[in-house]
């Protein structure tokens, strides 16, 4: 008999505790781009393996790889900077975003 789900699916943890699978990170990206950002850190993204043990919160690799889908936006504060960016990622990467940001724009 073969497993019927995929090796990994993704799951929203609310306050650590399960909330919801999801078959992929665009049911994922659906679910959480109205997090306000004020409740966002309440919430993690975690990958559940049906195979194995290796079962880990990808919270913060998940908002790199959401923010690849968005360009920062020019500016000096950070509101300007991460103007197209969905709460979720502003409240778990929205310092290292700003920080890269500011990096090139010095390296310019």
């Amino acid at each position: 008999m073969t497993d019927p789900l995929p090796p990994y699916v993704r799951a929203v943890f609310f306050d650590g505790g399960p909330l919801q699978a999801f078959p992929d990170d665009d049911a994922v990206r659906d679910f959480l781009a109205d997090v306000m950002e004020d409740d966002a850190e309440r919430y993690q993204v975690w990958a559940i393996s049906s195979t194995d043990t290796n079962s880990a919160d990808r919270t913060e690799a998940f908002c790199e790889a959401w923010a690849e889908c968005f360009e920062l936006g020019s500016g000096d504060d950070r509101e300007t900077i991460l103007r197209d960016y969905p709460d979720f990622i502003r409240a778990f990467i929205g310092d290292k975003l700003i920080a890269a940001y500011r990096a090139a724009q010095e390296a310019a």
